[in-house]
């Protein structure tokens, strides 16, 4: 190893910021400025991995336990490439991988509806809004358009009808007036002039 290089990741670490005390209530960190992972259950507690290959089995129990990819890749000594890497070449590990994290998908889901049911009110919108989407989600609408926009609008509509046969051109008509208008008339009421049919 050359001189001056670092020799392990913790030479890697980001410089300690100054020193501060620690506040009772904040989490200790680690080198990376996170929190310190949860140690590993014993083997024998954890769901048994039927995959053969002992690092992708250890790279799943972790990932079991820190939930994230990068807290697994840390914690079983893998890049996040290698994570990435046995997901595509290897259905096993996939299709274990997706079932590890639907299950922690449900369980953050399920602390979202506890907190959100205790007070949490940001919480609360935005469940109601994913499982609710029609009527809690935002909505833009935007209700003025330019003259210059519509002038142009229906010129190049009007082009269009021009070129259609007569019963294509009923319908395109149509269809854009219910566009413009946000909701349909009856077809004597076009806004486009239709040509006339021979």
């Amino acid at each position: 190893m050359a001189a001056g290089a670092p020799s392990s990741r913790a030479d890697l670490a980001p410089p300690a910021p100054p020193h501060v005390a620690p506040d009772a209530n904040e989490p200790e960190l680690n080198a990376y400025g996170r929190p310190p992972l949860p140690q590993l259950p014993e083997k024998n507690t954890l769901p048994e991995f039927t995959h053969s290959d002992a690092d992708k089995a250890r790279a799943l129990r972790a990932f079991m336990v820190a939930g994230t990819i990068t807290a697994a890749c840390e914690a079983a000594g893998i890049a996040r490439a290698t994570w990435y890497n046995w997901l595509e070449a290897d259905e096993a590990f996939r299709n274990q991988a997706m079932a590890l994290k639907e299950a922690s998908t449900e369980e953050l889901e399920e602390e979202a509806i506890r907190r959100a049911k205790h007070g949490s009110d940001t919480l609360l919108i935005f469940l109601l809004k994913s499982r609710r989407p029609g009527i809690y989600r935002d909505r833009l609408t935007i209700d003025v358009v330019s003259p210059e926009v519509t002038s142009r609008l229906e010129q190049q509509a009007q082009a269009i009808i021009e070129v259609c046969p007569p019963e294509i051109a009923a319908k395109l008509a149509a269809r854009f007036r219910e566009i413009w208008t946000g909701a349909p008339k009856g077809p004597a009421a076009t806004v486009i002039a239709l040509p006339a049919t021979t």
